[in-house]
């Protein structure tokens, strides 16, 4: 065992590694969901309650973290994760704060390792044609 050991302590985590593991460490995936991983359990899902009943889930549940370095800006996640800003005030529940020295390579990390797929946009050449098509579907 110990000629094996000086190999696993050598070996480096690439960023998803870390932010896999960082996830873990912190038990942020008892209430968000990654990649298919995490999220909450039927027995905390009663804690999770809020002023808005009329939202449904999607009001009261943690968002995923899928992706989530690719759809909010870097400036956003470090006021959520280090700064304890939050977006949904009618919520009863309150994400932990776990510190800049534990979490706050996350906040970089996520945008480098989350990308979505580039969708080409079609250049509009007629917009009067354009507008026309769609007031005509709705």
């Amino acid at each position: 065992m110990q000629a094996a050991l000086p190999q696993i302590e050598s070996t480096k985590l690439d960023q998803q590694q870390i932010v896999k593991k960082s996830l873990v460490t912190f038990n942020c995936i008892a209430c968000h969901q990654r990649e298919g991983v995490g999220g909450i359990s039927p027995q905390r899902d009663p804690w999770f309650v809020g002023t808005k009943g009329e939202l449904g889930n999607e009001g009261r549940i943690p968002p995923p973290l899928t992706h989530v370095g690719a759809k909010l800006q870097t400036s956003w996640i470090e006021q959520v994760m280090l700064r304890g800003q939050q977006q949904r005030g009618y919520l009863a529940t309150r994400m932990p704060q776990f510190g800049e020295a534990n979490v706050g390579h996350l906040v970089e990390m996520f945008e480098k390792v989350d990308t979505l797929e580039e969708v080409p946009v079609e250049k509009i050449d007629d917009v009067k044609r354009y507008k026309s098509a769609g007031h005509q579907r709705v």
